[in-house]
């Protein structure tokens, strides 16, 4: 046994030391941890979790691990460092505002049944979770899951019968796809434009606004924009990279969010996207607003201080100039710009294909199935013009 023990007096009583090997460094010599306690039984508690947090714990000891613990370790040692910091972020978000409230988190690792894990997505649905939260939610435990069974951690369990929810057994339906239709676009592009009585910009962010709506970008890939991404000879942009907004779980962090310059979503999100006059013209009128910060480096969009614009302000942005412009769909998310921008130019007999490399999909079925309803309805007028011939 690789434990080596001592005890000493002090005056809190009596202290305990275990000294003990988890494995070797390169040279083949044991890599020794020590650990005091005031008992033993604490000191061999100690050691649990730190060959769990290492992973060189026994399979005796991973069994008895809850199921909460054997993912947020699994997801330290083996998911960090192989997915994007946002998408890691994600998943502890997920341990604990939909794992952890939950009577499973706590269930040892060696006694998950099939059983517990359909009775935990029954939990979820009750909750109101929308079916699509409720798949991701399983896909993270059920890959830790599958680690664990090719480790022989755990027992085999069968997945395929963990029957998830379909659409017509959950509260929240996912969203559809909601776009701003022509006219409200032309008062959204009028109000956003507005001056003050002074003669300022009405809308600090109307630019932002415009643009996103006249190149379906995501708004990340939007404030990531840098000045050495921008083509305006060529009419051309160059997008390349994204900015995400996340918590910062740091002790010493001032504030509450970072922001984290990283890979746009998918391989093919990095793309070139042809600018239109309206577009090309909103990067023209920011190149003399924001003169001595267009240097290469410098980002595209910026606040009124020339730091990144906060994503809340945009919407809010959004918010007052649908409410201003008294437009059908009032909103106060971005996201349905890039939405627009898809709509708004199938409309005026734009290819998909076109569309599709410039949304950055990877397949212009990705687009045609987000989109199918306004494909149909230009079908369905394309099939009158027909009859009519």
């Amino acid at each position: 046994m690789n434990e080596i023990w001592s005890k000493r007096m002090t005056h809190q009583g009596y202290e305990y030391t275990l000294r003990f090997h988890y494995g070797r460094n390169e040279k083949g010599a044991y890599r020794w941890k020590k650990i005091t306690a005031k008992t033993k039984a604490e000191a061999r508690k100690k050691r649990e979790e730190f060959e769990l947090s290492v992973g060189t714990a026994s399979t005796s000891i991973i069994q008895k691990q809850s199921l909460f613990s054997y993912l947020k370790n699994w997801g330290e040692l083996y998911y960090k460092n192989s997915v994007r910091e946002q998408t890691y972020v994600g998943f502890l978000n997920m341990l604990d505002s939909r794992l952890k409230p939950y009577f499973i988190a706590g269930v040892p690792i060696g006694s998950v049944s099939v059983d517990l894990l359909q009775n935990y997505i029954a939990e979820l649905i009750s909750a109101g979770y929308s079916r699509d939260t409720i798949c991701k939610t399983w896909r993270f435990i059920r890959k830790c899951l599958r680690y664990g069974m090719e480790k022989s951690e755990i027992s085999e369990l069968k997945f395929n019968l963990v029957k998830l929810p379909n659409e017509d057994s959950v509260k929240t339906k996912t969203k559809t796809v909601s776009s701003f239709c022509l006219g409200d676009i032309e008062k959204i592009k009028e109000e956003a434009c507005c001056k003050s009585i002074g003669g300022k910009q009405k809308y600090f962010y109307g630019d932002v606004i415009i643009f996103l709506m006249y190149t379906g970008l995501r708004i990340g890939e939007a404030l990531a924009l840098t000045w050495a991404d921008v083509d305006l000879s060529g009419s051309t942009i160059y997008v390349n990279k994204t900015s995400v907004s996340l918590q910062d779980k740091s002790e010493n962090a001032a504030k509450r969010t970072k922001e984290i310059i990283g890979s746009p979503k998918t391989k093919n999100s990095i793309r070139q996207v042809v600018l239109n006059t309206t577009a090309k013209n909103v990067l023209l009128s920011l190149r003399s607003k924001n003169i001595g910060h267009v240097d290469n480096d410098d980002r595209v969009f910026l606040s009124s201080k020339f730091t990144t614009p906060s994503r809340r302000n945009i919407n809010r942005c959004l918010l007052a100039i649908t409410k201003n412009a008294n437009t059908n769909l009032q909103t106060g998310s971005v996201h349905i710009l890039r939405h627009t921008y898809a709509t708004m130019f199938l409309q005026k007999n734009v290819s998909i294909s076109f569309i599709s490399k410039q949304l950055g999909h990877a397949k212009e079925t990705t687009t045609r199935n987000i989109y199918i309803s306004y494909l149909d309805e230009a079908f369905d007028a394309d099939k009158e013009r027909f009859i009519g011939f």
